[in-house]
């Protein structure tokens, strides 16, 4: 189904550096600070890379963030675009991509030991749970009471270790007077370490660079949670490769080194840069107390099994960094009143967090406790009174104080601003129009091979009007396309001017402070309305006018286009007797057609219905001639045409309607019928499926991908033909563009799904469909926005926008390593990659480079979302063997080629995060998520049947039946059909 694959490649450089909190880069200050390089100490010793003065440090960290904007973005100089242009834009590390730690030397992989727990038996042979005493690299997750971990860095307020309590609950004694409640807890938490010995969140491991050095790995193996800080802490329990134990860094043995230690005059030495002394305190006072407390676990059994403790002396680098909370950013585009919920409630925690340490509270117990109470009380009546009438509504309905009062504001608020039009991106209905209504047997010769006849099923071709957040480009300048969501800037300075009053600034209100739309500010500003293309495919027989058809709303995937949908949406039209709903994705359309490509079409058509595909026939049929051809055969027959001259187009239309009113027979008029659609099947073979005409207003805005993978105008002249669907979205140039696209168009369909109850396909002026019996079907990249897309709706406060269930095929996540194990996109990325940057597998600026990349896409990433799915009934359709979303890129014998084991990337993560249920024969009942692999077929087997081939025709019809008992069960139930095509058994 892809036609050509085009990624925008982008030229990297051989490392990155990064100032931010260091340095302005306008002077070179620190350059004189002796940092004992010289010293034997180091001499052939392999220690983690850390410097701050060098700005060598693990990407992200805590050390960059922006403090002068205050936006909670990043801020380093930007050296290396598109890597640092993206660190920028982003507001925090990844929950998905793995955590690097550079180290000057080889490690020894049998030293490298990240497990958290292990099982055992207890001396009954139990089965028990220890901490372990090997662990060499530790990822420790931290709680605040405020829930803010930014500006918990700056107030200096005190975390818990959230590991740590639960296995000292775990430890609890019970006795047969203990209290049930307090065993059930204690038993809890046992089974909460049991479940993280065998299900670890996380894996560590080494990875072997071209230079001869190693990164230390951390793998997520499933997404770390948003908005935490981490702290990562590597022990000297690690080896090189020569057998010898690593040390600290140079700089970082300065920065932790102690005079008087364990005395009252214990002080740190001069560091000869002020710069410096931010930095010192996180070391000295976050990052290595919170590794050693963390440290009494594994302690236990160490001294148990006559192994020395592990101390703050044992720490060869720790460091800290805090996960995005931008996943956040659809559901607040789509549900604003939780931002303002959310906003208020962290304005009210960090407050009072201020007023608990200023009165001298120190840990995190006491610090809760006036938080909770400040939550519970708020407002108080200095704040009722600035809020005004909002305040006196909210009281009204019996919200005075705590969390129902903040949601009740949380909604007034947002309507106020959405009713002053300041802010557009709640999905509303929108107005949908169908200016074009066929048969469906006459848009594509390849209908009546799937077994579509003529009077059973119809297409309209319509438009919706969206609201438009990126980009759009004049006609022979497609820059724009090049961008990026920006903040609303006329919102934030309204929302300054109402609640400065409560502290309230916002960054976004200067755009020479800050543009960028994260989860602190999500609202983008609005480009303009604009018309997308709109595919309506449904029964012929359909009951107009009782607004009762049920809808299945259809996404194709990446180069693809809405004709994708024509094959399985006629299907499901004519046997469930469902509309289906199909738009492009954001760069996607239908795009050019060669003459060449025109020939091999028509040919192959031609053949396939038994006509001789000689030159002058393939010919006829692109010049529109081949229906004049027949018509003659026709008239030769006896059927008086009354064509006297073939060139008369007067004559031969009059000829064509009295051919297909049957007047010459019914096999006549089916051959005339045949000869028509072939024509118009060739003409309009642009689409994916091939028939489906070009609109003035199709996604990609008549824009393709050139060479240097920049914006070139698509030529439409098919003997100069240029454009291809698509090639403009995964755009390796702008990380943040290709994550934007990603939530357009989970915002997209948000829109679609709210118009749905108001629209009327047959222009009578009643509404026609469902509005409460809506099912989702997303092929490929259609899953990685379609997850976020059915997590998001059926997440919102209304049910009017919920999906009853999805089938999603041929899904996947963690994109961007799904990029590099993919057989189909692999080798384009690379060898772009090396082309214009000279980097390759085995390098490290190739791991930060996709690093960076999987910071910016996470807010879009289905891995990100799937769990959100919950009771959604959802049907994951797996093929075994997928050369383009890859089914496992873990463990090492999964991967492609040179890539290293990605656990989050491809199909299969996404059925282990939701312990998806395997479906392999019979009658199933779809309770939550389940998972069906096929044996045979391909990526596109999904969406069109292919000739000769009885393997992929037997998974579309079993992939299409599937989906058909889905939906006539209304989610409830999944079919098995064909088992000779399904797996049989767990993964």
């Amino acid at each position: 189904m892809l036609k050509k694959i085009l990624l925008s490649i982008a030229a990297v450089t051989s490392s990155v550096v990064l100032s931010g909190c260091l340095d302005d880069g306008k002077n070179n200050e620190n350059n004189s600070i002796d940092y004992r390089i010289q010293d034997p100490d180091f001499t052939d010793k392999t220690y983690p890379i850390f410097n701050p003065i060098t700005s060598q440090l693990p990407i992200p960290s805590d050390l960059i963030w922006d403090k002068e904007a205050g936006d909670g973005t990043f801020a380093v100089r930007d050296s290396t675009p598109p890597v640092t242009t993206a660190l920028n834009r982003l507001s925090g590390a990844s929950t998905v991509a793995p955590i690097d730690i550079a180290m000057n030397g080889a490690v020894d992989p049998a030293t490298v030991d990240g497990r958290p727990f292990l099982t055992s038996r207890d001396a009954d042979g139990n089965p028990t749970v220890i901490p372990n005493p090997g662990q060499s690299v530790f990822l420790i997750e931290l709680d605040y009471a405020s829930g803010e971990p930014i500006t918990a860095l700056t107030s200096a307020e005190p975390p818990t270790i959230p590991v740590t309590v639960t296995a000292l609950t775990a430890a609890t004694p019970i006795t047969t007077e203990t209290d049930p409640a307090v065993v059930a807890m204690v038993q809890a938490a046992g089974a909460s370490l049991f479940d993280l010995a065998q299900n670890p969140q996380y894996e560590a491991s080494v990875i072997d660079l071209n230079d001869g050095t190693s990164l230390i790995r951390i793998n997520p193996l499933q997404p770390l949670n948003p908005r935490k800080r981490y702290v990562v802490a590597i022990t000297k329990e690690v080896k090189d490769i020569s057998g010898q134990y690593i040390t600290a860094s140079p700089a970082y043995q300065n920065l932790t080194l102690v005079l008087n230690e364990g005395t009252d005059n214990e002080t740190f030495p001069p560091l000869g840069s002020s710069k410096l002394l931010p930095v010192q305190k996180l070391v000295n006072k976050l990052w290595e107390p919170v590794a050693e407390k963390y440290f009494n676990l594994p302690n236990q059994v160490r001294t148990q099994m006559g192994m020395p403790a592990l101390s703050r002396a044992d720490i060869a680098l720790s460091y800290s960094f805090t996960t995005s909370n931008d996943k956040k950013v659809l559901g607040y585009m789509a549900e604003p009143d939780t931002w303002f919920d959310d906003t208020l409630r962290t304005a009210v925690s960090t407050g009072a967090r201020k007023a608990a340490m200023d009165a001298g509270a120190n840990d995190y117990t006491t610090i809760k406790s006036v938080i909770d109470a400040a939550i519970a009380t708020w407002p108080d009546e200095n704040t009722q009174a600035a809020l005004g009438q909002a305040y006196t509504y909210c009281a009204g309905l019996g919200a005075t104080a705590g969390k129902p009062a903040m949601e009740c504001l949380g909604s007034v608020f947002a309507k106020s601003f959405e009713d002053n039009g300041l802010i557009d991106t709640r999905p509303k209905a929108r107005h949908v129009t169908f200016y074009a209504t066929t048969d469906a047997a006459q848009v594509s010769a390849l209908m009546k091979v799937i077994g579509i006849e003529p009077g059973e099923v119809k297409v309209a071709m319509g438009s919706m009007e969206i609201p438009y957040y990126l980009g759009i480009p004049t006609a022979t300048d497609g820059s724009a396309l090049n961008s990026q969501f920006t903040a609303n800037q006329a919102l934030a300075q309204a929302l300054n001017a109402q609640f400065g009053v409560i502290g309230l600034k916002l960054p976004q209100a200067d755009p020479s402070v800050s543009t960028v739309v994260n989860y602190l500010f999500p609202f983008p500003k609005k480009t303009a309305d604009i018309q997308i293309p709109v595919l309506a495919i449904y029964p012929a027989n359909a009951q107009m006018d009782t607004g009762e058809l049920p809808v299945v709303i259809y996404q194709h995937g990446i180069t693809s286009d809405r004709s994708s949908a024509l094959a399985t949406g006629s299907l499901l039209a004519k046997i469930a007797g469902v509309v289906v709903l199909a738009i492009d994705q954001p760069m996607h359309g239908v795009d050019a057609i060669s003459t060449t490509s025109q020939e091999e079409l028509a040919a192959t058509l031609l053949a396939g219905a038994g006509i001789d595909a000689n030159e002058e026939t393939v010919a006829a049929v692109l010049a529109g001639t081949f229906n004049v051809g027949v018509l003659m055969q026709i008239q030769a027959a006896g059927c008086p045409t009354n064509i006297t001259d073939p060139a008369n187009a007067e004559q031969v239309d009059t000829a064509v309607q009295l051919v297909l009113s049957g007047t010459c027979g019914a096999e006549a008029a089916t051959q005339l019928g045949g000869a028509l659609v072939l024509e118009n099947t060739v003409a309009n073979g642009a689409s994916v499926i091939p028939g489906l005409p070009r609109t003035d207003f199709e996604r990609h805005f008549n824009f393709t991908a050139d060479a240097a993978a920049n914006p070139t105008p698509m030529n439409f002249d098919h003997d100069n033909a240029i454009g291809s669907s698509g090639s403009l979205f995964a755009n390796l140039k702008n990380f943040t563009n290709s994550r934007d696209l990603l939530r357009q168009m989970v915002n997209d369909l948000q829109q679609l799904r709210h118009s749905i109850g108001e629209i009327d396909l047959n222009g009578n002026g009643s509404p026609d469909l469902s509005a409460s019996s809506v099912f989702y079907i997303g092929q490929s990249l259609g899953t990685i926005d379609g997850i976020p897309f059915v997590a998001t709706v059926n997440h919102t406060a209304t049910t009017a926008d919920d999906i009853v269930a999805a089938n999603m095929r041929v899904p996947g996540g963690g994109v961007v390593r799904l990029y590099e194990n993919s057989p189909t996109f692999a080798p384009p990325v690379l060898a772009g990659l090396q082309a214009s940057a000279g980097i390759v597998q085995g390098d490290a600026s190739l791991e930060i480079f996709f690093n960076t990349l999987q910071a910016s896409l996470d807010s879009g990433d289905a891995i990100n979302f799937i769990e959100d799915l919950g009771n959604t009934p959802t049907l994951l359709s797996i093929v075994i063997g997928d050369e383009v979303i890859p089914n496992s890129a873990y463990p090492e014998e999964n991967t492609f080629g040179l890539a290293n084991p990605a656990p989050l990337s491809g199909s299969e993560p996404l059925v282990r995060l939701t312990n998806a249920a395997t479906i392999s024969s019979g009658t199933n009942n779809l309770d939550g998520i389940a998972v069906v692999r096929y044996l045979a077929g391909s990526h596109g087997s999904g969406v069109l049947p292919k000739p000769g081939d009885a393997d992929a025709t037997a998974v579309f019809e079993e992939m299409l039946g599937q989906s058909i008992s889905m939906i006539a069960s209304k989610g409830t139930q999944v079919v098995v059909t064909d088992t000779s095509v399904i797996k049989q058994g767990e993964e």
